[in-house]
């Protein structure tokens, strides 16, 4: 399926960040994070739905999407960059608040993650064995399915250039204390390029997998990489 497993390897490029913000929240507790001041900016929660939100009058627009249970908010006024504070109740019964902050950058998609999964993944992880838990998470990742205390994001992002190669982010596994990433590697130039692991460590790196380390000029591989959180 994948090349052996490579684990603690030293290495210097540098990966796609995230586009969108994924926050870890207790229950009843507060996060902070960044809006677009004119355009709508959408706020959901991992396996749970918005129902009802409070904050306010005059400070935001708000569109609600009953069916999937999200919220799309946009400050009223671009210039006005004082915080918005609002409290969202979900289907489950839980309740969080939010400090929005408003800056002129591109629309965001924020993702409210709740810390008891969080406490699960953190529980699988210690339980099982270390390389074990690694190579669960590169076959969740390749398979693109659900692995039990990780949340995933299935959502591709813009690709970077690095040298002769394109990387574009594929997945992200989120646990307690390890995430996963896919990337999808593109070879740019005319001549066939020879990947190594090394190639791909940054500080934090566990254990990197190259589905295909021999890339012909326009050949596309997939990069697997576990991290500490």
């Amino acid at each position: 399926m994948f090349n052996k497993l490579f684990i603690l390897l030293f290495l210097s490029i540098p990966l796609l960040g995230h586009a969108e913000q994924r926050l870890v929240v207790r229950e009843g507790g507060n996060v902070t994070a960044n809006i677009a001041s004119s355009s709508l900016n959408r706020i959901a929660v991992q396996g749970d739905r918005i129902v009802n939100i409070k904050g306010m009058t005059g400070q935001f627009q708000l569109e609600k999407d009953l069916n999937l249970g999200q919220i799309f908010i946009q400050p009223y006024s671009p210039d006005d960059k004082t915080p918005i504070h609002i409290y969202i109740t979900t289907e489950q019964g839980s309740t969080y608040s939010l400090t929005l902050l408003s800056n002129d950058m591109p629309a965001e998609n924020i993702v409210l993650i709740s810390n008891s999964g969080q406490d699960k993944a953190i529980v699988w992880e210690k339980t099982a064995a270390y390389e074990a838990v690694i190579v669960n998470i590169i076959k969740a990742m390749h398979n693109q399915a659900e692995l039990e205390g990780f949340y995933s994001s299935h959502e591709t992002k813009n690709n970077i250039q690095i040298k002769s190669l394109t990387v574009k982010t594929i997945d992200s596994y989120l646990g307690g204390k390890l995430k996963g990433n896919s990337y999808e590697i593109q070879n740019v130039s005319d001549n066939e390029i020879r990947l190594k692991n090394t190639d791909f460590y940054k500080t934090g790196i566990r254990a990197i997998s190259i589905l295909n380390k021999s890339l012909p000029p326009q050949g596309k591989t997939i990069v697997y990489t576990v991290s500490g959180v």
